[in-house]
């Protein structure tokens, strides 16, 4: 039941992209990402990925990462993405201590070039709390996820101008 709320909103469809959505409100706009979801049934882990693009600084250099199974609290997370040449990112969480399982990772430009152009072929989180860890092999419609989200932040953001 809980992993069914956490992981609500998973996307089944083969192509990842941002939504624009604007709060007539508030008339603020919010750019919103299909998340990378994985999921395992018999351990009770998994996480939920998403490439944050922050309209202020007009940069997508930030991974949104909720998991789940392996610690309550997040603290120093790990992040390794393995991509199908086998070379990899890894990238350890910014942000304070939370017990909500969110972690923030910051990605330098080369990180973001590298994800704007390879495949990628497996993701692991690694609780800084606990130790314990997750590793999702991908399947081939989710290897292409962050070309994918690049692609499209890309078109949004060519098409408003």
């Amino acid at each position: 039941m809980v992993m069914a709320l956490l992981f609500a909103t998973i996307t089944f469809a083969q192509d990842y992209k941002f939504d624009v959505v604007t709060d007539d409100m508030s008339e603020k706009t919010y750019f919103l990402a299909d998340p990378l979801v994985k999921l395992d049934h018999e351990s009770n882990k998994g996480f939920r990925l998403e490439l944050f693009y922050n309209p202020n600084t007009g940069k997508a250099n930030m991974l949104y990462v909720k998991h789940m199974g392996l610690s309550y609290c997040s603290d120093n997370d790990e992040l390794i993405i393995r991509f199908k040449d086998g070379s990899k990112i890894y990238k350890r969480s910014f942000n304070k201590y939370n017990c909500d399982g969110k972690a923030l990772f910051s990605l330098t430009k080369k990180d973001v070039k590298k994800l704007k152009s390879m495949a990628i072929s497996k993701v692991r989180i690694t609780s800084g709390n606990t130790f314990s860890q997750f590793t999702a092999e991908l399947e081939a419609e989710e290897k292409a996820y962050f070309i994918q989200m690049y692609a499209s932040l890309h078109e949004i953001l060519n098409s408003t101008n």
